[in-house]
């Protein structure tokens, strides 16, 4: 496997999505989490109950078998346990920007300075440990996964990966002169949205590509035929499970094929197929997951699900929130989401998480 050095990579340069990020929420208001979560609210579907509720807007929810994570406006990362939040409430940095990952045991996290830290799910009493300092790139899209050993990232430069145990200045180059958005392990194999022409000034440029490359680095990377083109934007717009890569298609249609990619002889799998834009896919043993609407041109946006089989006339998508669905996560038994809010005429990030038991096939 390749090596690279990280204290050769010189360029140190603010990102521009947390520079927004700093401008936004500097100057912004206090954040109090010093209160329990309401015991329920009635949204007007059965099991559906408020796990948190927070005096800042939220950017984004994670989950694993026991906490409920998530990222404030101004930048702090905290946690709690889903039905106890007051008494179990955990801040891990007061300042993190993009590429927030997990381990087992470690949350990671970027700081405004291109430095990334760690802290232990149990807490840290928001004093880090740092990790690594490398050039990421300057969009908020996810560029990191971790698996019980290595911690990956994706660079200006290349796709590395270091032991999570110590991760000293020289990675391992998984891929080398690419770059990736929503890393994905699968195997011995590492997926990941390429775009080759992201940064290109060119009035044609090339669509987004799905990737896949031996964890090792041990061979190059290759293209995941698909037969159809990811969208050249959106959040999240593709997942894999240990049999499938699933993606939002061109015309808002929810499509999969096998990890080795599609073919004539094998074409991709259409599992939903409104024209009704969607973002966020996610997928577990029973379905995949995805936001359907939009902030932009339908103030109304709702978690939908369709079973690993497809969804059909007879067997419509289902809707599983409300329409104010902001960012949505699953655990082993549930969904959570987070909403959004009307403010002054736009519609923002809101203060709440719920969740509800997630539907079986």
């Amino acid at each position: 496997m390749k090596k690279r050095n990280l204290r050769n990579l010189t360029s140190k340069r603010l990102s521009a999505a947390v520079a927004l990020l700093c401008a936004a929420a500097c100057g912004g208001k206090a954040v109090n989490l010093d209160h329990g979560a309401p015991s329920s609210t009635n949204t007007g579907d059965a099991g559906v109950t408020t796990t948190a509720q927070v005096d800042d807007q939220i950017i984004n929810i994670w989950v694993d078998d026991t906490r409920l994570y998530w990222q404030e406006y101004a930048g702090s990362l905290r946690s709690c346990v889903y039905d106890d939040c007051k008494a179990t409430k955990l801040t891990y940095a007061s300042q993190t920007s993009t590429n927030i990952t997990f381990s087992a045991d470690d949350v990671f996290f970027l700081n405004w300075l291109d430095k990334l830290f760690r802290c232990s799910k149990s807490g840290c009493a928001d004093k880090p440990t740092y990790f690594l300092q490398d050039d990421f790139p300057s969009d908020t899209r996810p560029r990191a996964t971790a698996d019980a050993q290595y911690f990956y990232w994706s660079s200006t430069f290349d796709i590395y990966r270091c032991p999570i145990a110590n991760c000293g200045d020289v990675p391992d180059v998984v891929a080398a002169r690419e770059t990736g958005t929503f890393l994905q392990l699968q195997g011995s194999e590492l997926y990941y949205s390429y775009w080759p022409d992201q940064f290109a000034r060119t009035d044609n440029p090339r669509p987004p590509e799905i990737h896949r490359a031996p964890l090792d680095g041990s061979a190059a990377p290759v293209v995941v035929p698909l037969s159809s083109e990811l969208p050249r934007s959106g959040w999240s717009s593709f997942t894999t499970d240990s049999q499938r890569v699933y993606w939002i298609g061109p015309a808002s249609q929810i499509l999969g094929c096998p990890l080795t990619g599609c073919s004539e002889a094998e074409p991709p799998v259409t599992l939903a197929d409104s024209g009704t834009a969607k973002s966020a896919i996610a997928v577990d043993a029973s379905g995949v997951y995805w936001l359907e609407g939009s902030l932009q041109s339908d103030p109304t946006q709702t978690v939908m699900f369709c079973p690993l089989a497809g969804c059909s006339a007879s067997v419509p998508p289902r809707v599983l929130t409300p329409n104010n669905a902001a960012r949505f996560a699953l655990d082993a038994t549930y969904l959570y989401w987070s909403d959004f809010e009307l403010q002054g005429g736009n519609y923002t990030s809101g203060r709440v998480v719920r969740r509800v038991v997630k539907p079986t096939p």
